[in-house]
C-alpha cells in the first residue's frame, strides 16, 4: 500500500461534534502575519463592502487607524462613517466585550457613544454583557458581506499596530492617546466561500444572544479579497472550532479544548506554539505526556517574556511557570524549548508582545485563533479558532507545502532569518528544537524564556481555579473556594 493510500485510510483529525463546529470550504485562505498586514487588509476589503460588515471584538476603539503609515487615513470611526455615506445599502454591526473595570484605563472611554456620534442608524454599536461572571467575549472576528471574513488574535484596538520587522523604536508605533508602545506580535486568517458565511453565522448568533434580535443573511454576491497575505492557501477545507461558556440554559461547547488535545496526540515530530499564555493545566497534561515518549515530538514554544502588567504577572505569571515547570520535568530527552523573542534598540524593561495564538503540527496541521492556551480559553470565556489540516485536503502536496512555509515564515520573522534558511537548516538536523538551537543568536532572535520562580511566590498564589477558571461557577463557590485556601 503506497504512502498516500495509508494516509487516506487515517483517522481524521478535525471531527464535528467533538473537536470542531463545521468544516467548511474557502477559495481563499490568507493567513496575515502582524496588525500591519491584517489592517490593511480590512482597510481595503470594507471599501468593497455593500450590504452587511459584522465586527465582533474583545474590544473596539474609534480612535485606531487602520493605515498607520498612511497620514491620509482616518481613524475608524470616521473611516466607516464615510463608507456609510458612500454606500447607500450598507449597515454596520459592532459587539464588544463589556469588559471589567480593570481593563478601563486600557480601552476607550465611553465606546458606544463614540460611535453612536457618527450619527448614522445603520451603523450599531452594542457592548456584549450576556455571559457568565467574570468571562469575556473574546472572539475577534470580521465578516464582509459573508464573501471574507477575518478571524484570529487581533481587535481593532489601541497598541496592536506593528510590522513584521518589529522595530525596537518605530515611530509610527503611536496609541490613539499618543503614547508610544513596545513591538506586538500577532496572526490573523482571512477565508472566503462556505467559511467566511459559517463565521458569519456565528457573529449574527452573538448579535442575537446579545441583543435578541436576529440580522438577517446579506444577499450580496460580491467577489472579495486582498492580497497582502504572507501566506495562501487555495481551495481547502477549514475547521471552525469555538469555546461557549455555559450560561442561561444554553449547552456549552469545548471545541477548541478537545482539538489542542487531539492535536498534541496527534503529533509524530514537532509541535509549533505561539501564544499569549500558557497556563492551562489539560494542555500542560497532554504536551508532558508527549515528552516523556522516547520517540516523541519536539515541542518549540514561543511566549512572551513577561505578561503585561503587574497583576498579569503575578497571577498569570506564576500559573505559567507551574506549567512549564511541569513540561520540564517531562524533557527527559531535551525536546522541549521555551522561548520569547527579543529585538534590538528596546530598553531593558520592553519586550515584543507574542500575543498570537498559533499551532502548527508535524507538515499537517495549522491552526489560528482567538483563544489562549490559558484555561478560561477552554470553556469561560467564547472562541473561536481556524484550523487546517492536510488530511481534509487528500494530503494535497501544496497544502503540506504551504503549511511549511507558514511555520518558516513565522520562524523566520523571530529569528532575522528567511524561510529558506529554516526549511534548509530543518532538513539538515531533522529536529525543529535543533534548527532554532542553530539559527539562534543574532541581534533579532529567540532566547530561553526564564520562567522559574522561588518557592515563597508560587506558594502565595492559590489554585488554579481562582485566577484562571476553566469553567463558569457561582460566587459563592468562588468565595467558598478563596477561603479554603487562605485557611
Amino acid at each position: 500500500m503506497s504512502t498516500r493510500a495509508r494516509r487516506r485510510n487515517q483517522s481524521r483529525i478535525l471531527k464535528p461534534k467533538r473537536n470542531c463546529w463545521k468544516i467548511e470550504p474557502s477559495n481563499r485562505v490568507g493567513v496575515l502575519i502582524d496588525a500591519s498586514h491584517y489592517y490593511r487588509a480590512l482597510y481595503e476589503t470594507l471599501l468593497l463592502a455593500e450590504e452587511q460588515v459584522l465586527i465582533l471584538g474583545w474590544d473596539t476603539d474609534s480612535r485606531v487607524k487602520l493605515l498607520q503609515d498612511d497620514p491620509n487615513c482616518p481613524p475608524f470611526g470616521e473611516f466607516l462613517s464615510q463608507l456609510l455615506k458612500q454606500k447607500p445599502t450598507l449597515k454596520i454591526h459592532i459587539l464588544s466585550w463589556d469588559y471589567a473595570f480593570i481593563y478601563a484605563f486600557e480601552r476607550e472611554a465611553l465606546p458606544k457613544f463614540k460611535f453612536e456620534m457618527i450619527g448614522d442608524s445603520r451603523l450599531e454599536f452594542i457592548l456584549d454583557n450576556n455571559h457568565p461572571l467574570g468571562a469575556s467575549q473574546h472572539q475577534k472576528i470580521v465578516v464582509i458581506d459573508d464573501q471574507i471574513a477575518f478571524s484570529g488574535g487581533l481587535d481593532i484596538t489601541g497598541r496592536r499596530w506593528d510590522t513584521r520587522e518589529h522595530k525596537g523604536v518605530d515611530d509610527r508605533r503611536i496609541d490613539p492617546g499618543g503614547s508610544t508602545y513596545a513591538p506586538f506580535h500577532d496572526v490573523q486568517v482571512a477565508v472566503t466561500g462556505d467559511a467566511a458565511k459559517s463565521l458569519g453565522d456565528i457573529a449574527r448568533e452573538r448579535w442575537r444572544i446579545a441583543t435578541g434580535l436576529m440580522l438577517g443573511s446579506p444577499s450580496s454576491q460580491n467577489s472579495i479579497w486582498s492580497d497582502v497575505a504572507d501566506v495562501n492557501f487555495e481551495n481547502v477545507a477549514v475547521g471552525i472550532s469555538r469555546t461557549l461558556p455555559v450560561y442561561q440554559g444554553r449547552r456549552p461547547v469545548y471545541e477548541v479544548e478537545r482539538l489542542f488535545q487531539d492535536m498534541i496526540a496527534e503529533s509524530r515530530h514537532c509541535i509549533y506554539i505561539e501564544n499569549q499564555y500558557f497556563t492551562s493545566d489539560e494542555i500542560a497534561k497532554c504536551l508532558a505526556k508527549r515528552l516523556e515518549e522516547p520517540d516523541g515530538p519536539d515541542v518549540v514554544l514561543v511566549l512572551p517574556c513577561d505578561n503585561s502588567g503587574w497583576l498579569e504577572e503575578n497571577t498569570m505569571g506564576i500559573l505559567r511557570a507551574r506549567a512549564l515547570r511541569r513540561l520540564s520535568q517531562a524533557d527527559r530527552f531535551n525536546r522541549l524549548r521555551v522561548l520569547h523573542p527579543i529585538v534590538p534598540q528596546l530598553p531593558e524593561d520592553k519586550y515584543l508582545q507574542v500575543h498570537s495564538k498559533v499551532m502548527i503540527i508535524d507538515d499537517s496541521i495549522v491552526r489560528v485563533g482567538s483563544a489562549n492556551l490559558s484555561q478560561r480559553s477552554m470553556g469561560f470565556d467564547s472562541e473561536c479558532d481556524i484550523t487546517i489540516a492536510a488530511d481534509e485536503n487528500d494530503f494535497r502536496p501544496e497544502v503540506i507545502a504551504t503549511i511549511r512555509q507558514m511555520r518558516a515564515t513565522l520562524l523566520g520573522e523571530h529569528l532575522d532569518v528567511s524561510p529558506d534558511l529554516i526549511e534548509k537548516t530543518l532538513t539538515e538536523t531533522n529536529s525543529l528544537s535543533k534548527t532554532v538551537d542553530r539559527l539562534r543568536g543574532r541581534e533579532r532572535t529567540l532566547v530561553d524564556l526564564d520562567w522559574r520562580i522561588p518557592e515563597w511566590v508560587d506558594r502565595m498564589l492559590p489554585e488554579t481555579e481562582l485566577i484562571d477558571p476553566p469553567r463558569p461557577y457561582r460566587p459563592w463557590k468562588i468565595i467558598r473556594k478563596w477561603m479554603s485556601a487562605h485557611g
